[in-house]
């Protein structure tokens, strides 16, 4: 390692020198920590090896790109994490003694600010035009750089340290917070004064960049230190299943904490954060201009509701009435523009469905039903990605009506059945959707069995089967001429009888009158994809099972093979 320090300060090999030293500090920290206060020969103590690298980083730094300095910073970090408890925060204390020391000079330059928290009564609300003045020197080119690197460096010291960040958390968090207000109402003056042409400008990248760097570093600190209930729930039984068995459990060496100690810890993390979530972020975003919106803003939500589900699902519908609508009318006139947002916002929709799903019922009926509108207006898109995400979300929504929500299912087939099976037809129907045939047909099979395993029948909606049976003929002879009729009621009426079949099974059906129509007659590729992939994973399967005869060849992380994966995704509503 002392060589590592000395090849860090040339220029030449210093990349090489960083890089191996985080690698080192990240796969050893164990070892490192454990000798971290050793003795020479004679039994004498001899100088740790954080005190070294304190020194000798503290001497380097200025002379390192940012880049190698983050580097060396989750280096130590990583190190830190193995300490006990009290030397643990000791040492942060020790490692950012000489940054924070620059931060209060660069915060506290301005001799009419004392005190950054004091401002509006510190932690949330919008910044003040009195407090604007004392803090406009932080918005400048040369310090809002500074800002991003310290952000920066406690996101390494976030994604290193888990939960023990906690205590550095809460020196900087409010600092950061006031931060980011200041330079969301700056940006906003300026595109107001001047148009979105001067987010372009150097100096205002700066701001924004800050801005999303705050927002990585909540979404670092929450994905880092938080426990999703659920999932250490399933870990901490396998666990005891082991131990039951005498089996040789390999993850022993990664702490857990009970249930109970999670449920705290996820209080504790984020008690300060769901409330800036909600009083600053939020607001920030719906009240921006849609050029300086920040897709950034849906990964965070998408991570905290994924970790911290028990904490957080009940201020799903406030979350929703902050973003989905501003964001519908940003991507609802076009298919192409915005599209970090459009990735980020199905992300987030996704992450809704999987993990809130109870709590979308407890919205009102516009927000429910633009939330729906969501799903299916991504479902008409022509780009893979966002298509078939919408599908796989549509369906995921569909499974869960029907498993969890039964009391709801006449409802809510009352308001969206035929607009969902009059989507998915249309998308299946058009050529220039080239991708989506596996989750298209999923979603009509399941919207079939509902009607032929009689798990719905409402008359007065025309959603029975012969209603049903009739919409599809008449939507497929006004959409295609050349078609025969007797083809139509041939398939509209087999449909019901093959949907319950395997998935695979009624996959063929429906290719078969793809087939027929002139649109899809010259290229089926797409339409074997599916097919292809499954065969592949036959073959896949079939092999690796060779090899699990002999002892030692097979991986560990080889899934077990059971019929089609597809079959779970189909709905069992007998």
């Amino acid at each position: 390692m002392k060589k590592l320090f000395e090849f860090a300060e040339n220029e030449k090999v210093q990349d090489m020198a960083a890089e191996t030293i985080l690698k080192i500090c990240k796969q050893c920290k164990n070892v490192i920590a454990k000798n971290n206060n050793s003795t020479d020969s004679n039994g004498n103590n001899v100088e740790s090896f954080f005190s070294i690298f304190i020194k000798f980083h503290n001497n380097i730094m200025h002379k390192l790109p940012e880049k190698l300095n983050l580097l060396l910073y989750e280096a130590i970090a990583h190190v830190i994490s193995c300490f006990p408890y009290d030397e643990k925060q000791e040492s942060i204390k020790i490692l950012m003694n000489k940054l924070m020391s620059l931060w209060n000079d660069l915060i506290y330059s301005n001799n009419n600010l004392k005190n950054i928290n004091a401002l509006n009564n510190g932690g949330s609300g919008n910044i003040m035009d009195a407090d604007f003045k004392n803090l406009e020197h932080l918005c400048n080119y040369e310090n809002s750089k500074l800002i991003i690197t310290f952000v920066r460096v406690n996101c390494r010291l976030a994604y290193a340290l888990s939960y023990f960040y906690y205590e550095q958390l809460n020196l900087v968090f409010f600092d950061f917070l006031k931060i980011y207000q200041l330079y969301s109402k700056y940006i906003n003056m300026e595109v107001e004064a001047n148009g979105t042409k001067r987010i372009k400008h150097a100096q205002f990248r700066n701001l924004f960049l800050m801005k999303r760097e705050f927002l990585h570093l909540i979404e670092t600190t929450i994905e880092r230190s938080c426990y999703n209930i659920q999932e250490l729930e399933e870990a901490l039984l396998k666990r005891e299943q082991k131990k039951m068995k005498n089996e040789i459990d390999e993850s022993i060496d990664v702490h857990l904490p009970t249930v109970e100690e999670a449920k705290q810890i996820n209080f504790q993390m984020t008690s300060n954060i769901l409330n800036v979530l909600l009083e600053t972020i939020l607001v920030d975003y719906r009240d921006s201009n849609p050029h300086i919106k920040d897709a950034e803003v849906f990964s965070l939500l998408s991570t905290v509701f994924k970790k911290i589900e028990n904490v957080t699902c009940p201020i799903l519908p406030t979350v929703l009435n902050y973003v989905l609508l501003p964001t519908i009318d940003m991507i609802k006139n076009d298919f192409s523009s915005y599209p970090e947002h459009r990735e980020k916002f199905y992300n987030f929709l996704d992450a809704c469905v999987r993990h809130c799903f109870d709590y979308l019922f407890t919205l009102d009926s516009e927000i429910f039903n633009t939330f729906i509108q969501s799903l299916l207006w991504a479902i008409k898109h022509e780009h893979p990605s966002v298509a078939d995400h919408g599908l796989k979300i549509t369906h995921q929504f569909l499974h869960n009506v029907i498993v969890k929500k039964k009391e709801y299912l006449d409802e809510f087939c009352k308001a969206f059945y035929y607009i969902i099976l009059n989507e998915v037809f249309k998308t299946l129907t058009d050529s220039f959707h080239k991708s989506g045939f596996h989750y298209q047909t999923i979603i009509l099979m399941n919207l079939l069995r509902l009607l032929e395993f009689e798990v719905i029948n409402i008359p007065e909606a025309e959603i029975t089967k012969p209603h049903i049976i009739k919409h599809v003929q008449t939507f497929l002879t006004q959409s295609f001429e050349n078609l025969n009729q007797k083809q139509i009621e041939t398939f509209s009426v087999d449909m019901f009888n093959f949907c319950v079949e395997s998935p695979l099974t009624f996959r063929s059906f429906v290719r078969d009158l793809l087939i027929s129509l002139k649109e899809f007659s010259t290229n089926q590729d797409e339409l074997y994809e599916a097919d292809r992939q499954e065969a592949l994973q036959r073959a896949k399967m079939a092999e690796d099972n060779k090899l699990i005869k002999l002892r030692g060849l097979m991986k560990e992380d080889v899934p077990s093979f059971s019929a089609i994966d597809v079959d779970d995704e189909c709905i069992n509503v007998e």
